[in-house]
């Protein structure tokens, strides 16, 4: 009986106003080989005070307890946005495949909180690191919103790279999504050749920004099919920074793939001797 009062004593000074306490109640507990530590903890969860919800939420987290991922889970739909951030948080640590389903619903969160619990949701199953997660991020992948959207793509690369290209190539098609040039970015990274001809339609819209990323992501992908079509906006545009984005895409894909110039034909050499690779 006296271990159980000295863990609930320990409990309270979590919310202590002494800050030394604080902190050394923190540490006893998250140190501490007591049986009764994990139970009291999840009895805490439904405490009044929720500091006291978001310290046990934490101290679970960093214990890294397998008994509590479930109590964790019922935490998501706390009425404190600190115990859902902090249970996002310990579920991530603890890594338990068995959160994914319910993680993975607060990326249609629509609280007032939305866009820290859809991250914190994001980085939770970044932590856990299962492709049981892919399906959910394929479909938080069009978010039209930048850091959302790099977030959850970050992610999925992590986890399953090329699961990414196919949602990625649809933000590309949409001419009415914000994130275009971030979509160019990451196929440029992935290189996959189901990229190459979006990527090269690109090339032909009047937005100059999109067309720069468009031809530096063409590079990347080393695709010796864009040399061509390349070459060709070399001669054609003015545009000094699409010059250069678009002959260093070219001297990228022939380093790449150790192309002699006398390899290929005379069509694509007069096109690129006009780009003046030798500059």
């Amino acid at each position: 009986m006296k271990q159980e009062e000295k863990i609930i004593s320990l409990i309270k000074l979590l919310v202590s106003q002494d800050d030394a306490k604080r902190e050394q109640s923190y540490l006893e507990l998250r140190q501490s080989k007591n049986k009764f530590v994990l139970p009291l903890l999840i009895k805490s969860l439904d405490d009044s005070n929720p500091l006291i919800r978001k310290f046990s939420v934490d101290l679970l987290g960093d214990r890294k307890e397998e008994g509590s991922v479930m109590p964790l889970i019922k935490k998501l739909k706390d009425p404190d946005i600190r115990v859902i951030m902090s249970s996002l948080i310990s579920l991530g640590e603890i890594g338990d495949i068995h959160a994914i389903d319910e993680i993975a619903m607060m990326l249609k969160d629509d609280s007032p909180f939305f866009y820290f619990i859809r991250l914190g949701a994001i980085d939770a199953l970044a932590k856990i690191g299962s492709r049981e997660a892919v399906k959910y991020l394929i479909d938080a992948i069009k978010e039209d919103d930048i850091l959302l959207m790099r977030s959850t793509i970050e992610t999925l690369i992590r986890l399953d790279p090329y699961s990414s290209v196919e949602p990625l190539i649809e933000i590309l098609n949409d001419k009415t999504s914000l994130c275009r040039d971030q979509a160019i970015e990451f196929l440029g990274l992935l290189g996959d050749k189901k990229a190459t001809e979006p990527l090269l339609n690109i090339l032909k819209e009047d937005d100059m920004e999109l067309k720069i990323c468009a031809a530096q992501a063409l590079g990347k992908t080393g695709n010796e099919e864009c040399l061509l079509p390349l070459a060709e906006l070399y001669k054609e545009t003015e545009n000094r920074l699409l010059k250069k984005s678009t002959q260093e895409a070219i001297k990228t894909i022939l380093k790449k793939h150790e192309i002699q110039i006398n390899n290929l034909s005379k069509e694509i050499i007069d096109k690129l001797l006009s780009t003046s690779l030798s500059k």
